[in-house]
């Protein structure tokens, strides 16, 4: 019975997102909350907390690991709190609120960089890093599964460094890279423990986006010149596609899954590129196009995140770093000329 209560309720938010979306593509349809200044959000779970990173005013004088909340406001999950932390940013987080990410550690042979886990109970655990190596926690799942990346802490190295999964049994796995990568780097997994990431192929140093799963490793996506920035608990994947080179602003926004393949999500009107950054479990997908932050669904299409707010706000949206199951949006902005952390919360009528 309780499963058929959330059914309902979670289907009621869905169509009520859908209708004012479509409807009101022209009207105010999100409130905007201020997470603050040089604030930069990463995720945002289902309890509508926001994981990320910035300055605060406990924070001291580096940037610090962070977690918001509407009811705690911004929380430093290093510096003040957690002292073996000294600079740190936090990345991933799950729906339980655990998070994770990477801190300046004393307890590293050399400060930078451990990956980390933070409890809701407020304790943080330092994962460690490979041999010679920093690491990165990048996602974390209901299931506490972290998956992360590597890279040498010190250049030129000689040491190899791959992606990593992280679990509390077995404590920090490396899983390598797939086939024939040069390099590669990790967006997320969910909860069926399927990552998701992307790499460059070594034969031709193009990008290319992959799943991998512990059962079946890699598999590429077959995504010609692509980079995987998200997955959900369904498996889709997003990203941007046939770009120009890796760290070049072209291509298109794309949305994979197993049964139609990769989709097209196209760009705003006056744009030349656009890049999906992350999606939920209704495929509503965000990310930016051009100077501008865009959601997307398969009834509107891309639809720019300034027309959908108060135009008298004083906002600019330019990335969606973010979305629940809600329809809640997290991402950056310029609030009056100054860089903020927002929160979009459909408007209640």
């Amino acid at each position: 019975m309780r499963n058929a209560i959330r059914l309902i309720v979670l289907l009621g938010v869905l169509w009520l997102f859908l209708f004012l979306v479509a409807s009101c593509a022209e009207a105010q349809v999100y409130t905007v909350t201020d997470i603050g200044p040089n604030i930069y959000p990463a995720g945002i779970n289902a309890k509508g907390q926001v994981s990320g990173s910035g300055l605060c005013s406990t924070c001291g004088p580096n940037q610090q690991a962070l977690l918001w909340s509407a009811s705690t406001g911004l929380k430093d999950l290093g510096g003040s709190i957690n002292n073996f932390l000294g600079g740190s940013a936090a990345l991933g987080l799950n729906d339980l609120g655990e998070v994770v990410g990477t801190s300046n550690s004393p307890f590293s042979a050399i400060p930078c960089c451990d990956a980390f886990l933070w409890s809701s109970s407020g304790k943080i655990q330092d994962l460690g890093a490979p041999p010679g190596c920093a690491a990165i926690g990048v996602g974390i799942n209901d299931r506490g599964e972290v998956i992360g990346e590597s890279d040498p802490n010190t250049l030129p190295s000689n040491v190899t460094c791959h992606l990593f999964l992280w679990n509390s049994t077995s404590g920090m796995q490396d899983i390598g890279f797939p086939a024939g990568a040069f390099v590669a780097g990790v967006s997320g997994i969910n909860n069926a423990g399927t990552a998701a990431g992307g790499y460059i192929r070594g034969a031709d140093f193009t990008p290319r986006s992959y799943i991998w799963t512990s059962l079946g490793g890699f598999r590429d996506l077959g995504i010609p010149q692509s980079e995987a920035a998200g997955i959900n608990n369904k498996g889709h994947v997003v990203g941007r596609y046939n770009v120009a080179c890796v760290f070049c602003d072209s291509g298109h926004a794309f949305l994979w899954d197993r049964q139609h393949g990769v989709r097209d999500l196209g760009t705003l009107p006056g744009q030349a590129f656009s890049y999906s950054w992350a999606l939920n479990v209704h495929d509503q997908v965000v990310g930016f196009s051009g100077p501008y932050a865009f959601l997307w669904t398969k009834t509107t299409g891309m639809l720019n995140l300034n027309d959908l707010i108060d135009s008298s706000s004083g906002w600019q949206l330019y990335f969606a770093a973010g979305i629940n199951a809600k329809g809640q949006i997290v991402g950056r902005g310029l609030l009056n000329g100054e860089e903020h952390g927002f929160l979009l919360t459909l408007k209640q009528e």
